[in-house]
């Protein structure tokens, strides 16, 4: 039984409307909802019209939920393989205590996302538990049916590559494809590859680097310099100071982006020549070498 109500007395050209919600959840496939009138202490002769039936269906939830995963901000594609070689260049360097970021979201509106039963997060093969200090769970709300789950590991320990696997399953049982990421930690600081691209270059060119390290933190000046082949300055970039100046707003470990239109410090466009450029890195009060140790490179304009 779902539920009861008592009317009022009512004329008989009166009418009376009255609403009763329940819950459906168990209730897949057909269903019939009967409606039974009486008057308590009053026997009818004729009741086949005090009773209305009507039969519904419902239809099971069967879409999977839907999930992204952001490693500092970034998103990775999913590699599903273990690593064949845990030095491969193209797993990418996170921080030593990356933001992990699951956001999970279901087209459900009743089953929603409330609780971690159908989450499981690994990291190296190892099941993280929710109790874990690292590990948090925002739970969806009646408004959007979306959950989020935080997770900072401490990976400071070793240089190594570490592989996160994610796998998410609905209130309804349904399972969305499983994730992996492979990514790799680095304690010392190192700026890797850092080159203009297109060079030659007419208009703009883009210096991208690699950083390494376990926090961006821990660099105390990047600069990067850019001079007339006779060595006087053109452009100075201070990456610390005016971070704004990366794709970002922000210097992270592994793959920045810094954008040169080709202007020099008054806002003049340079003339067409070779230009050369110089990267400063200081950290740990150390100077550090960049590029493998070459200390000079070249750019070329063309107007």
């Amino acid at each position: 039984r779902v539920g009861t109500d008592t009317l009022s007395s009512l004329r008989a050209d009166a009418s009376r409307t009255f609403t009763r919600s329940f819950s459906t959840d168990g209730l897949r496939g057909k269903n019939g909802l009967k409606i039974t009138l009486s008057q308590p202490g009053l026997s009818e002769p004729i009741t086949f019209n005090n009773v209305l039936f009507r039969s519904f269906y419902i239809r099971a939830d069967q879409t999977p939920p839907s999930f992204q995963v952001f490693v500092e901000g970034r998103q990775y594609p999913n590699d599903p393989l273990p690593p064949a070689n845990v030095q491969d260049p193209t797993f990418p360097f996170v921080s030593a205590r990356p933001l992990i970021e699951i956001e999970i979201e279901d087209n459900s509106d009743y089953l929603l996302l409330t609780d971690t039963t159908g989450f499981a997060l690994h990291l190296d093969g190892q099941r993280v538990p929710f109790a874990h200090p690292d590990l948090s769970f925002e739970p969806a709300t009646a408004q959007r049916n979306r959950a989020r789950i935080v997770f900072v590991p401490d990976l400071a320990e070793r240089d190594t590559t570490h592989t996160l696997s994610v796998e998410i399953t609905d209130a309804a049982g349904n399972e969305a494809e499983p994730y992996q990421v492979h990514f790799r930690v680095q304690s010392s600081v190192q700026v890797e590859s850092l080159y203009p691209y297109p060079n030659p270059m007419s208009s703009f060119t883009t210096f991208a680097f690699q950083l390494r390290g376990a926090d961006p933190s821990l660099v105390e000046d990047l600069r990067l310099r850019i001079f007339t082949i006779n060595g006087s300055l053109v452009r100075q970039f201070d990456l610390l100071r005016d971070p704004g100046l990366l794709d970002g707003g922000a210097l992270r470990i592994g793959w920045n982006k810094l954008h040169w239109d080709t202007r020099d410090e008054d806002g003049d466009l340079v003339g067409s020549g070779v230009y050369l450029y110089k990267v400063y890195l200081r950290a740990d009060n150390k100077t550090l070498d960049t590029n493998n140790g070459a200390s000079v490179e070249r750019l070329v304009v063309i107007r």
